[in-house]
């Protein structure tokens, strides 16, 4: 993959990135933690499950993205 940046289908961490910034906002307006606090503790708290799902669905995100011809699909 060259570019899979360019290609959020093909770049499960840009799923990463959002559910742990949704996570970030979140316990940020519920304690008063420091930034570096709450950074530490949603990268350890992370649920490791879903990231697994995210690399094990790398197969059928390739096989979507080809059968799409590189066109927007479900991922």
């Amino acid at each position: 993959m060259k570019w899979p940046s360019q290609s959020p289908d093909l770049n499960p961490i840009e799923h990463l990135w959002e559910v742990l910034k949704r996570a970030f906002v979140e316990e940020s307006l519920a304690t008063r933690m420091s930034y570096s606090e709450r950074c530490k503790k949603n990268g350890t708290e992370y649920p490791w499950d879903t990231l697994r799902g995210l690399v094990e669905s790398m197969p059928r995100r390739m096989k979507a993205v080809i059968k799409a011809k590189g066109y927007p699909t479900k991922y």
